[in-house]
């Protein structure tokens, strides 16, 4: 895997369903998040949505349910065992 092999922190999870949450959190007080999918094609041939939500309690909401499925997910390496 590209990301996994330029050091990026990549994790699994199995489950019903795809996780297909698209979300920013920045500096725990700004959430960017809709249906944009942060791609050259979303940019250019889709009709996408995106709101920036400007609120430290809704950022912490956020980081919080990241960090759930974060914590229930295990590194690719890990598969299968």
């Amino acid at each position: 895997m590209q990301l996994v092999s330029s050091g990026a922190d990549v994790r699994v999870k199995r489950g019903a369903g795809v996780m297909h949450h698209k979300v920013i959190i920045i500096d725990g007080g700004i959430v960017i998040t809709g249906s944009y999918n942060f791609t050259r094609s979303a940019s250019l041939r889709n009709d996408e949505n995106l709101i920036i939500i400007s609120d430290p309690e809704t950022a912490t909401r956020y980081a919080a349910e990241f960090a759930k499925i974060f914590n229930q997910s295990r590194t690719p390496a890990s598969r299968g065992r």
